[in-house]
Protein backbone atom coordinates (compact mmCIF):
# COMPACT_ATOMS: atom_id res chain seq x y z
CA UNK A 1 0.00 0.00 0.00
CA UNK A 2 2.55 2.87 -1.26
CA UNK A 3 1.34 6.28 -0.78
CA UNK A 4 -0.13 7.83 -3.64
CA UNK A 5 1.37 11.37 -3.21
CA UNK A 6 4.56 10.62 -1.50
CA UNK A 7 6.17 13.14 -3.53
CA UNK A 8 3.91 15.52 -2.09
CA UNK A 9 3.99 14.90 1.23
CA UNK A 10 8.00 14.79 1.10
CA UNK A 11 7.91 18.37 0.30
CA UNK A 12 5.58 18.98 2.67
CA UNK A 13 7.99 17.08 5.18
CA UNK A 14 11.16 18.96 4.44
CA UNK A 15 9.62 22.49 3.73
CA UNK A 16 7.11 22.64 6.81
CA UNK A 17 8.39 20.10 9.44
CA UNK A 18 11.90 20.23 9.25
CA UNK A 19 13.02 23.03 6.90
CA UNK A 20 16.79 22.83 8.53
CA UNK A 21 17.57 19.41 9.55
CA UNK A 22 15.87 17.35 6.84
CA UNK A 23 18.13 14.27 4.76
CA UNK A 24 15.76 11.53 3.99
CA UNK A 25 12.52 9.87 4.04
CA UNK A 26 11.16 6.42 3.26
CA UNK A 27 7.65 4.11 4.42
CA UNK A 28 7.92 1.70 6.86
CA UNK A 29 5.17 -0.77 8.67
CA UNK A 30 2.88 -0.70 5.83
CA UNK A 31 -0.51 -1.52 7.64
CA UNK A 32 -4.38 -1.38 6.97
CA UNK A 33 -5.29 1.79 8.84
CA UNK A 34 -2.45 3.98 8.43
CA UNK A 35 0.58 5.26 6.42
CA UNK A 36 3.52 5.33 8.24
CA UNK A 37 7.47 6.56 7.18
CA UNK A 38 10.61 6.87 9.00
CA UNK A 39 11.98 10.36 8.59
CA UNK A 40 15.98 10.97 9.00
CA UNK A 41 16.64 14.56 9.75
CA UNK A 42 20.18 15.81 11.07
CA UNK A 43 18.80 15.82 14.80
CA UNK A 44 17.56 11.92 14.59
CA UNK A 45 14.74 9.77 13.39
CA UNK A 46 11.04 10.49 13.14
CA UNK A 47 8.03 8.39 13.04
CA UNK A 48 5.68 10.16 11.05
CA UNK A 49 1.96 8.32 10.99
CA UNK A 50 -0.68 9.44 8.25
CA UNK A 51 -4.09 8.58 9.37
CA UNK A 52 -7.41 9.56 8.12
CA UNK A 53 -10.39 7.62 10.21
CA UNK A 54 -11.11 10.94 13.21
CA UNK A 55 -11.96 8.12 16.16
CA UNK A 56 -8.85 6.22 15.37
CA UNK A 57 -6.41 9.64 14.93
CA UNK A 58 -8.32 10.39 18.47
CA UNK A 59 -8.07 6.92 20.06
CA UNK A 60 -3.89 7.13 18.76
CA UNK A 61 -3.28 10.59 20.55
CA UNK A 62 -4.52 9.60 23.67
CA UNK A 63 -2.56 6.22 23.96
CA UNK A 64 1.20 7.72 23.17
CA UNK A 65 1.44 8.59 26.47
CA UNK A 66 1.90 4.92 27.40
CA UNK A 67 4.94 4.44 25.55
CA UNK A 68 6.97 6.71 27.42
CA UNK A 69 8.39 9.70 25.13
CA UNK A 70 5.81 9.04 22.87
CA UNK A 71 3.45 11.61 24.41
CA UNK A 72 6.13 14.05 22.45
CA UNK A 73 4.05 13.56 19.59
CA UNK A 74 3.13 16.64 16.98
CA UNK A 75 0.19 16.78 15.22
CA UNK A 76 -0.13 18.56 11.87
CA UNK A 77 -3.09 18.56 9.09
CA UNK A 78 -1.57 17.32 5.36
CA UNK A 79 -4.25 17.37 2.66
CA UNK A 80 -7.31 15.32 3.83
CA UNK A 81 -5.39 12.98 6.58
CA UNK A 82 -3.94 14.47 10.22
CA UNK A 83 -0.45 13.54 10.74
CA UNK A 84 1.26 12.40 13.78
CA UNK A 85 4.78 13.27 14.03
CA UNK A 86 6.49 11.15 17.17
CA UNK A 87 10.06 9.76 17.94
CA UNK A 88 11.59 7.02 16.17
CA UNK A 89 12.73 3.93 17.97
CA UNK A 90 15.68 1.53 16.35
CA UNK A 91 14.79 -2.09 17.42
CA UNK A 92 12.98 -5.50 16.20
CA UNK A 93 9.86 -6.93 16.57
CA UNK A 94 10.04 -8.90 19.42
CA UNK A 95 11.44 -12.91 19.63
CA UNK A 96 10.87 -15.83 21.44
CA UNK A 97 14.85 -15.83 22.03
CA UNK A 98 14.64 -12.16 23.34
CA UNK A 99 12.31 -13.36 26.21
CA UNK A 100 14.27 -13.43 29.34
CA UNK A 101 13.18 -12.64 32.49
CA UNK A 102 14.49 -8.85 32.69
CA UNK A 103 12.44 -8.20 29.48
CA UNK A 104 9.21 -10.11 30.45
CA UNK A 105 9.09 -7.56 33.36
CA UNK A 106 10.07 -4.90 31.47
CA UNK A 107 6.88 -5.66 29.09
CA UNK A 108 4.80 -6.54 32.01
CA UNK A 109 5.33 -3.04 33.32
CA UNK A 110 4.56 -1.13 29.82
CA UNK A 111 1.71 -3.63 29.18
CA UNK A 112 -0.05 -3.65 32.68
CA UNK A 113 -1.31 0.22 32.38
CA UNK A 114 -3.53 -0.93 29.79
CA UNK A 115 -6.36 -1.85 31.86
CA UNK A 116 -6.45 0.89 33.66
CA UNK A 117 -7.18 3.20 30.79
CA UNK A 118 -10.07 5.97 30.68
CA UNK A 119 -10.85 6.68 27.44
CA UNK A 120 -14.21 7.44 25.93
CA UNK A 121 -16.35 4.58 24.40
CA UNK A 122 -16.14 6.09 20.76
CA UNK A 123 -12.04 5.14 20.74
CA UNK A 124 -12.90 1.12 21.72
CA UNK A 125 -13.71 -1.43 19.53
CA UNK A 126 -16.27 -3.85 20.02
CA UNK A 127 -16.05 -6.67 22.39
CA UNK A 128 -15.11 -9.79 20.79
CA UNK A 129 -17.10 -12.84 22.32
CA UNK A 130 -15.45 -16.46 21.94
CA UNK A 131 -19.30 -17.64 21.37
CA UNK A 132 -19.96 -14.92 18.37
CA UNK A 133 -16.92 -15.96 16.76
CA UNK A 134 -17.36 -19.43 16.88
CA UNK A 135 -20.73 -18.61 15.22
CA UNK A 136 -19.39 -16.85 12.54
CA UNK A 137 -16.93 -20.10 11.68
CA UNK A 138 -19.80 -22.04 12.01
CA UNK A 139 -21.48 -20.01 9.10
CA UNK A 140 -18.68 -19.50 7.38
CA UNK A 141 -18.59 -23.57 6.94
CA UNK A 142 -21.75 -23.98 5.92
CA UNK A 143 -21.30 -21.49 2.94
CA UNK A 144 -18.07 -23.14 2.18
CA UNK A 145 -17.76 -26.06 -0.61
CA UNK A 146 -18.09 -29.02 1.31
CA UNK A 147 -15.19 -31.40 1.36
CA UNK A 148 -12.77 -33.27 3.70
CA UNK A 149 -10.91 -30.37 5.16
CA UNK A 150 -14.96 -28.43 5.74
CA UNK A 151 -15.73 -31.51 7.58
CA UNK A 152 -12.20 -32.07 9.97
CA UNK A 153 -12.58 -27.96 10.84
CA UNK A 154 -16.51 -28.74 11.78
CA UNK A 155 -15.18 -31.72 13.83
CA UNK A 156 -12.06 -29.53 15.39
CA UNK A 157 -14.96 -26.62 16.25
CA UNK A 158 -17.76 -28.24 17.48
CA UNK A 159 -14.87 -30.21 19.84
CA UNK A 160 -14.03 -26.56 20.46
CA UNK A 161 -17.87 -25.82 21.33
CA UNK A 162 -17.85 -28.03 24.16
CA UNK A 163 -15.27 -26.75 26.11
CA UNK A 164 -15.77 -23.04 25.68
CA UNK A 165 -15.39 -20.50 28.68
CA UNK A 166 -17.21 -18.17 29.95
CA UNK A 167 -15.60 -15.61 32.41
CA UNK A 168 -17.98 -14.18 34.60
CA UNK A 169 -15.81 -10.98 36.02
CA UNK A 170 -15.74 -7.46 34.34
CA UNK A 171 -13.76 -6.94 31.33
CA UNK A 172 -11.29 -4.66 31.36
CA UNK A 173 -9.51 -2.43 28.46
CA UNK A 174 -7.04 -4.75 26.50
CA UNK A 175 -4.78 -3.84 23.38
CA UNK A 176 -6.61 -6.29 21.45
CA UNK A 177 -3.78 -6.81 18.77
CA UNK A 178 -0.99 -8.06 20.56
CA UNK A 179 1.57 -10.03 18.54
CA UNK A 180 4.97 -9.64 18.09
CA UNK A 181 4.89 -7.71 15.34
CA UNK A 182 3.45 -4.88 17.55
CA UNK A 183 6.39 -5.50 20.31
CA UNK A 184 9.45 -3.32 19.80
CA UNK A 185 12.51 -4.39 21.08
CA UNK A 186 14.44 -1.41 21.58
CA UNK A 187 18.28 -1.62 22.34
CA UNK A 188 18.73 -2.29 25.73
CA UNK A 189 16.42 -4.62 25.70
CA UNK A 190 14.05 -2.18 26.44
CA UNK A 191 9.94 -3.38 25.34
CA UNK A 192 7.59 -0.75 23.52
CA UNK A 193 3.58 -1.65 22.84
CA UNK A 194 2.99 -0.40 19.47
CA UNK A 195 -0.16 0.12 17.23
CA UNK A 196 -3.12 1.12 19.27
CA UNK A 197 -5.56 0.68 16.89
CA UNK A 198 -7.77 -2.22 17.91
CA UNK A 199 -7.87 -1.50 21.69
CA UNK A 200 -11.39 -3.00 23.20
CA UNK A 201 -12.76 -4.31 25.96
CA UNK A 202 -11.60 -7.87 27.00
CA UNK A 203 -9.64 -9.86 29.27
CA UNK A 204 -5.76 -9.69 29.44
CA UNK A 205 -5.37 -13.34 28.69
CA UNK A 206 -6.47 -12.65 25.04
CA UNK A 207 -3.39 -10.28 24.86
CA UNK A 208 -1.13 -12.51 26.65
CA UNK A 209 -2.02 -15.71 24.79
CA UNK A 210 -2.00 -14.05 22.00
CA UNK A 211 1.37 -13.38 21.85
CA UNK A 212 2.63 -16.42 23.83
CA UNK A 213 1.23 -18.27 21.13
CA UNK A 214 2.45 -16.55 18.38
CA UNK A 215 6.08 -16.67 19.69
CA UNK A 216 5.33 -20.47 20.50
CA UNK A 217 5.83 -20.93 16.48
CA UNK A 218 1.10 -22.32 17.20
CA UNK A 219 0.48 -19.32 14.19
CA UNK A 220 2.00 -22.03 11.93
CA UNK A 221 2.05 -25.99 12.25
CA UNK A 222 5.03 -26.74 14.18
CA UNK A 223 4.09 -24.88 17.48
CA UNK A 224 6.44 -25.78 20.48
CA UNK A 225 5.21 -26.70 23.95
CA UNK A 226 8.96 -26.12 25.20
CA UNK A 227 8.78 -22.78 24.42
CA UNK A 228 5.05 -22.29 25.61
CA UNK A 229 6.07 -23.91 29.34
CA UNK A 230 8.79 -20.88 29.31
CA UNK A 231 6.73 -18.51 27.93
CA UNK A 232 3.48 -19.31 30.18
CA UNK A 233 5.90 -19.57 33.39
CA UNK A 234 7.51 -15.87 33.06
CA UNK A 235 4.36 -13.98 32.15
CA UNK A 236 1.91 -15.73 35.06
CA UNK A 237 4.54 -14.81 37.55
CA UNK A 238 3.03 -11.31 37.03
CA UNK A 239 -0.11 -11.67 35.88
CA UNK A 240 -1.17 -14.79 38.23
CA UNK A 241 -4.06 -16.11 35.63
CA UNK A 242 -6.33 -18.91 36.46
CA UNK A 243 -6.33 -21.83 34.12
CA UNK A 244 -9.29 -20.97 32.82
CA UNK A 245 -8.37 -17.67 31.80
CA UNK A 246 -5.27 -18.54 30.02
CA UNK A 247 -7.72 -21.46 27.84
CA UNK A 248 -10.32 -18.27 27.40
CA UNK A 249 -7.83 -17.23 25.79
CA UNK A 250 -6.22 -19.39 23.78
CA UNK A 251 -9.72 -20.36 22.76
CA UNK A 252 -10.17 -16.34 21.46
CA UNK A 253 -6.76 -17.18 19.42
CA UNK A 254 -7.38 -20.14 17.44
CA UNK A 255 -11.11 -18.54 16.82
CA UNK A 256 -10.42 -15.50 15.61
CA UNK A 257 -7.30 -17.16 13.78
CA UNK A 258 -10.16 -19.42 12.17
CA UNK A 259 -11.98 -16.45 11.57
CA UNK A 260 -9.94 -14.82 9.67
CA UNK A 261 -8.14 -17.57 7.49
CA UNK A 262 -11.64 -19.43 7.09
CA UNK A 263 -13.00 -16.10 5.07
CA UNK A 264 -11.08 -16.02 1.94
CA UNK A 265 -10.97 -20.58 1.79
CA UNK A 266 -12.05 -20.26 -1.53
CA UNK A 267 -8.63 -18.49 -2.46
CA UNK A 268 -6.32 -20.39 -0.56
CA UNK A 269 -4.32 -23.48 -2.39
CA UNK A 270 -4.84 -27.30 -1.10
CA UNK A 271 -1.49 -26.29 0.95
CA UNK A 272 -2.83 -23.64 2.74
CA UNK A 273 -6.01 -25.30 3.61
CA UNK A 274 -3.89 -28.52 5.24
CA UNK A 275 -1.87 -25.95 6.90
CA UNK A 276 -4.73 -24.60 8.37
CA UNK A 277 -5.84 -27.88 9.32
CA UNK A 278 -2.62 -28.24 11.17
CA UNK A 279 -2.48 -25.11 12.60
CA UNK A 280 -5.67 -26.03 14.15
CA UNK A 281 -5.12 -29.48 15.62
CA UNK A 282 -2.37 -27.12 17.80
CA UNK A 283 -5.40 -25.74 19.88
CA UNK A 284 -5.67 -29.47 21.79
CA UNK A 285 -2.09 -29.83 22.47
CA UNK A 286 -2.11 -26.09 23.84
CA UNK A 287 -5.43 -27.05 26.00
CA UNK A 288 -4.05 -30.25 27.25
CA UNK A 289 -0.86 -28.08 28.43
CA UNK A 290 -3.54 -25.63 30.49
CA UNK A 291 -5.83 -28.27 31.59
CA UNK A 292 -2.57 -30.21 33.28
CA UNK A 293 -2.41 -27.21 35.40
CA UNK A 294 0.96 -25.91 33.94
CA UNK A 295 -0.93 -22.41 34.03
CA UNK A 296 -0.73 -21.08 37.37
CA UNK A 297 -4.49 -20.98 39.54
CA UNK A 298 -5.38 -17.81 40.69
Amino acid sequence: MKFSNYPKLQEFVKKELFPQSYKDMYEICIGATSYNFCVITSKGKYLLKLLQDKNLFLKIKALNQLNGTLHKTEIEDFQKYKLLLMPYFDGHKLRYKDCSESLVLRFWQAYQPIGHLNLDKYMIEPRWDNMVQYNRIEQLLKTARQDIFTRCYYKIIKTMKKDLVSLSFPCQIIHGDLTANNVLVAPKSIPYILDWGSVRYGYSSEDLSSLILQLSGFRTPFGRISRLKKLFSNIDKYAQLSSEEWLYGVQSFYLNLLQRRLSNMRKQSFHKRFSLLLIALGYFRVRSFIMKGKATPR
